[in-house]
């Protein structure tokens, strides 16, 4: 385990879970959100945990009704912090945006206020951050990961602080979607319901990429096959040619197949075997795109 003064804390929004070997090896500490399901009319907590997706999935299908999220992560926090109020002298929680509603960064604030007094005793210099990362999945990783190589680097609170916020803007995520039903479900994207209603035969792709960190429509294909070569175009056209791509991944909900057509398409902008693949892991993410999603994140500065 790093031996540093600033803990990272982060949520499973960021597409690792806290049992993963990434998460363990930079010490971040995930707090995993939850869903709510109700399968045979009995009530079932799922928690991000690190399990294989496709348990999920199938619990999605078994599932009559969509079931609902849960990122507070206000009970989590308000054990941790003293935790580490033992032997940091600051905290930096990074957070899902709250531009989609998710509830992590508000968690975080309350807690502070909840823990106040017993971190007092415990450490009256400990300094805690919060940051809105009005990101979500991969750019929030790579924000937290940032942070914990700065932390592990000696950096100050304050300079990984600026760091982060520094990123914010340099990244993007968009996803492709197979399906209207979860968003419309849901009410994450209020787009989202205009959009079925005038295209049927169309499939959305949905970005997390202005200073507000919601998800907005920002354009749709025919058919699902043509999403793969819509993101590698997009990517293509939103990176100045005086950036560089620092990172570049591919994610998505149960769509493997998707996810290797799109990393092909952008090999021309990006080597393959820089090109991280995985699901996206954080199952409040995967309940409002639904399954047959892929999406491509990147940071370029």
């Amino acid at each position: 385990m790093p031996n540093r003064e600033v803990a990272v804390v982060g949520d499973t929004t960021c597409s690792f879970s806290p049992e993963s070997k990434e998460a363990q090896e930079l010490d971040i500490h995930l707090l995993p959100v939850s869903v709510h399901f109700e399968i045979e009319g009995k009530p079932f907590t799922y928690e991000d945990r690190g399990q294989d997706p496709a348990e999920f999935y199938r619990l999605m299908k078994k599932a009559k009704e969509l079931p609902t999220t849960d990122s507070s992560v206000l009970g989590q926090s308000i054990e941790l912090y003293p935790k580490l109020a033992e032997h940091a002298s600051g905290i930096i929680a990074i957070h899902a945006s709250t531009g989609v509603k998710a509830a992590a960064v508000d968690s975080a604030h309350v807690a502070i206020e909840r823990t106040k007094d017993q971190i007092e005793q415990i450490n009256p210099e400990l300094t805690i951050e919060v940051i809105d990362s009005k990101r979500l999945s991969l750019p929030l990783w790579w924000m937290l990961e940032q942070a914990a190589k700065s932390a592990e680097q000696g950096k100050s609170l304050e300079e990984i602080k600026m760091q982060v916020l520094e990123m914010i803007p340099q990244t993007q995520l968009l996803v492709g979607l197979s399906t209207y039903k979860n968003l419309v479900k849901g009410g994450r994207v209020a787009i989202a319901k205009s959009w079925a209603a005038i295209a049927i035969q169309a499939f959305p792709v949905l970005g997390i990429h202005t200073d507000g960190g919601e998800a907005k429509g920002i354009g749709k294909v025919r058919t699902k096959k043509k999403i793969p070569r819509y993101m590698a175009e997009y990517v293509q056209k939103n990176v100045d040619t005086t950036q560089e791509i620092v990172k570049l991944g591919v994610l998505h909900t149960n769509a493997p197949g998707m996810a290797e057509d799109l990393v092909a398409k952008l090999d021309p902008i990006y080597p393959q075997e820089n090109i991280i693949v995985k699901d996206i892991g954080g199952s409040a993410i995967s309940v409002h795109t639904g399954e047959g999603a892929v999406g491509v994140a990147f940071w370029a500065k």
